[in-house]
């Protein structure tokens, strides 16, 4: 299996993306709700409007190329992910027609995680929260054969030859690259 861990911000949404806040918010839900039979109601008004508003059209369309050249499925590793609401990604990623891809989050950071721990501390690098789940989400799925992270966050060089920095928002070049480390 081939996966794309998936950041939001700085990858699908730009920094300066604002429209969520100049818009009405409780009647773009009840019409996301009704156009999608999901109930949206449930989550924060401002993260249904931030994905529907200020993800970026092409960013989105740009992931789902490295998606279909590749095979590969979605695992969200975002701040966006949520305890409370397990299911809110794949509603969201159900906006953008991108649910079919999704096959999961990573799970959130706690102290059992003890075999990324030790494989980062063995090899000097720092425990980033995301750089734990992430190795943890790959050791505990011994089925993936290749994968890429796309994220604007800093990964040290424990992902070498797997990770693609975004600035901002994927670009046709980092799209490139995704497509060519899930190929390889």
């Amino acid at each position: 299996m081939k996966v794309l861990f998936l950041d939001i911000d700085g990858v699908l949404q730009p920094y300066q993306s604002r429209y969520r806040f100049h818009t009405n918010l409780e009647t773009l839900i009840k019409y996301l709700s009704l156009r999608y039979q999901r109930d949206y109601t449930i989550y924060d008004k401002y993260i249904i409007g931030a994905c529907f508003l200020d993800w970026n059209k092409k960013a989105v369309k740009r992931i789902k190329t490295i998606l279909d050249a590749t095979n590969a499925k979605i695992v969200i590793s975002s701040g966006w992910r949520s305890k409370k609401y397990p299911n809110r990604m794949l509603d969201l990623l159900h906006i953008w027609d991108m649910d079919q891809y999704w096959i999961g989050e990573t799970d959130f950071f706690h102290d059992n995680m003890i075999e990324a721990q030790a494989y980062l501390k063995s090899q000097g690098y720092h425990l980033y929260e995301r750089q734990v789940e992430i190795l943890d989400y790959l050791f505990t799925h011994q089925d993936i054969k290749q994968y890429v992270i796309v994220d604007d966050m800093y990964f040290e060089n424990v992902f070498d030859g797997h990770f693609v920095k975004t600035y901002n928002l994927i670009k046709n070049k980092q799209v490139e690259e995704c497509i060519r480390i899930l190929n390889s």
